[in-house]
């Protein structure tokens, strides 16, 4: 199946599982920046073609990301996954935290006890643009590669009036 078919199958999936999830809030892609590795469990110290101790750059590759309200006090982040799945991050363990909102901008905050936290900032900056940050720190003893790190992606859409 050809990148353009399976991306399109994908959308149609996160927008037909809309009534699953709540309200769609936001839709954002292809989040790029960088992680940083320390050098322990299954982290080569050097590496020519893969991860490696230290900095990296990083990307999620055809990445999709959407910011669901599942009523007025409780949302849910849904995401595709590396093997191409649609995951809800509440589906997946993860507790989602509405940390601030504004007029243009809003800062949600996802735990996944033991494992994971990770911090996603929506905003519409001055010449319109929607984007999105996304840090992500993960440890624990169920972590088979340890990292902390922060990307940037585009969003085709973010309703904030939706947040408050």
């Amino acid at each position: 199946m050809n990148q353009r078919l399976l991306g399109f199958l994908v959308i149609c999936l996160l927008v037909a599982s809309t009534s699953c999830f709540g309200k769609i809030v936001a839709q954002c892609n292809n989040p790029k920046g960088f992680g940083y590795y320390p050098y322990m469990g299954l982290v080569p110290e050097k590496s020519e073609d893969g991860i490696h101790a230290g900095w990296n750059e990083d990307a999620i590759s055809d990445g999709i990301f959407q910011l669901n309200m599942i009523d007025e006090k409780n949302f849910d982040i849904l995401f595709v996954d590396a093997t191409k799945q649609i995951v809800s991050s509440v589906a997946d363990g993860g507790v989602v935290i509405k940390n601030s909102s504004g007029e243009d901008s809003a800062t949600f905050l996802v735990i996944y006890p033991m494992k994971t936290i990770e911090i996603y900032t929506f905003v519409k900056n001055k010449n319109g643009k929607f984007e999105y940050m996304h840090v992500t720190s993960r440890s624990g003893d169920e972590v088979p590669i340890i990292k902390t790190s922060l990307m940037r992606g585009d969003c085709q859409t973010i309703d904030f009036s939706e947040i408050k």
